[in-house]
């Protein structure tokens, strides 16, 4: 197999036929009759499917072939390969396929002796089966820098040119041809803007810097040092590291690449030589900016420590409110009922009074209440614009679970309180309605009404005794004239 794909190979290379590669065939045109016989040769031994025609698109079997027929074109039908796999017998179609940018995770590689992955895909072998699960980088290359109608210089998916590993087969040509390729790619991130004909990256620095850019340079792998091509990789996969940080650290190694430059040159050239001092410079630049960027963390955090604990203690302040009110009309009831019970208070008095203890309570109960919802509202604008650097689950530990508890206290407190005032205030409308109901006018002592009608004793009062006559009438004298 690997001596028919040199041989197509060969062919496209020295001009002597046009080669096309599809997931499923391979299209080699322009062929004379003896390119037709050696590549039949090669098909033989692989006992693969193919088919000959001439320019005029006739089918021609292998006995019917002629000098005068050519130029011709051979099809041949390669192996089906797995879902979500391309299996690619050239390297010419390895090419086409890297620039149509596929998205199969899986791609079989005829040259290939070792596999080697990127952080989106694997390359194997053919029939390789080796297990691979795909790592996703959701920040698009194409938003980090001014790019003027080069767009296709800037990949949509970094992760198929970053290397999961950097064990590799630096002399393997099918990983010459993907590392090429990649170095293009990544060579555009490294700017702040590239100019309309993509042959110029330009950075901001300071110093600014102008490098010349070319994406058909050939053999940018032996250009550049193996060295180079993994400081590179390392380079770019710093930058995409961290999904939220990917803007702050391109800007970095950027300006530490512009400053490490001393002078315009081609940006293999400059890459080679500056790569690796330019990263080391960005990380150190990296954790000072973090370092700063802690301290004003650190200070937010304190802030948002001391917000909870006001909010938190103004909450359990509510709920002593609560308490105090619930308990001040309780006693008040009972003082109420007590009054109705003892004296002719009048029952619009005590009602009033105990409807009045009611809705002094509610009021306490929904001023706690408005309090809690405005500092919810507040909380919820707090996060999203100054503590969306805490996690939701750092963010709940810290915030939402103490304040949510005593959030609860209260709600129980008041839901409590309230429902022994309401049935206290149930309470003294019954007991005043019901007593009025018994006694409409002035009370009559019983063994008065007795005494009125039969002589008896006298019926004793506190200042007053009142002394039956024998006719039915009563006489009252104060106590000390009977004496």
């Amino acid at each position: 197999m690997i001596a028919l794909a040199e041989l197509l190979d060969e062919l496209h290379t020295e001009r002597r036929a046009i080669l096309f590669e599809s997931e499923s065939t391979v299209s080699v045109s322009e062929l004379t009759l003896d390119d037709v016989r050696a590549i039949i040769s090669e098909l033989e031994l692989l006992s693969w499917g193919f088919s000959i025609s001439d320019s005029e698109q006739n089918v021609w079997g292998r006995d019917e072939l002629a000098a005068e027929l050519a130029p011709f074109r051979v099809v041949i039908n390669k192996p089906a390969s797995r879902v979500n796999c391309i299996r690619l017998l050239t390297l010419e179609g390895f090419r086409q396929s890297l620039e149509s940018d596929l998205e199969a995770v899986r791609w079989e590689i005829s040259y290939l002796k070792k596999a080697f992955a990127t952080k989106s895909r694997i390359f194997t072998p053919w029939n390789n089966n080796g297990y691979f699960l795909p790592e996703a980088i959701k920040k698009n290359p194409r938003t980090l820098l001014k790019n003027y109608g080069a767009e296709d210089l800037v990949p949509r998916d970094i992760g198929s040119w970053l290397l999961a590993d950097y064990d590799v087969e630096f002399d393997n040509p099918a990983f010459e041809v993907w590392a090429n390729m990649s170095i293009c790619k990544l060579l555009a991130i490294l700017p702040n803007e590239i100019n309309e004909s993509g042959d110029e990256l330009k950075f901001n620095g300071p110093p600014r810097l102008k490098l010349s850019f070319s994406a058909d340079e050939p053999e940018l792998l032996k250009k550049l040092s193996e060295a180079s091509f993994v400081g590179l990789q390392r380079a770019v996969s710093w930058v995409f590291d961290s999904d939220r940080e990917v803007e702050s650290r391109q800007i970095l190694l950027s300006a530490e690449v512009a400053r490490s430059s001393s002078k315009e040159a081609p940006a293999v050239e400059c890459v080679r030589e500056n790569i690796l001092s330019a990263l080391s410079a960005a990380k150190i630049a990296y954790r000072l900016a973090v370092s700063e960027i802690s301290k004003e963390t650190l200070k937010s955090l304190a802030e948002l420590r001391k917000s909870v604990s006001d909010e938190t203690a103004k909450l359990a302040d509510s709920t002593r409110q609560v308490v105090t009110a619930v308990a001040g009309a309780f006693a008040v009831g009972l003082g109420l009922l007590a009054a109705k019970a003892t004296t002719s208070t009048q029952s619009w008095l005590l009602v009033s009074l105990s409807v009045m203890v009611a809705i002094y309570v509610a009021m306490v109960i929904a001023s706690g209440i408005h309090f809690l919802r405005l500092q919810r509202r507040l909380r919820s604008e707090w996060h999203s614009r100054l503590y969306r650097f805490l996690p939701m689950a750092e963010y709940s530990r810290m915030v939402t679970v103490p304040i949510g508890s005593a959030e609860r206290v209260l709600f129980r407190v008041s839901s409590f309180g309230m429902t022994v005032i309401l049935i206290l205030t149930v309470l003294v409308f019954i007991f005043t309605f019901s007593g009025d109901r018994q006694q409409p006018g002035i009370a009559k002592n019983p063994s008065n009404e007795a005494g009125s009608k039969v002589s008896g004793a006298p019926w004793k009062h506190e200042s007053f005794i009142i002394v039956p006559l024998i006719d039915g009438k009563a006489d009252a004298k104060p106590v000390g004239e009977l004496h």
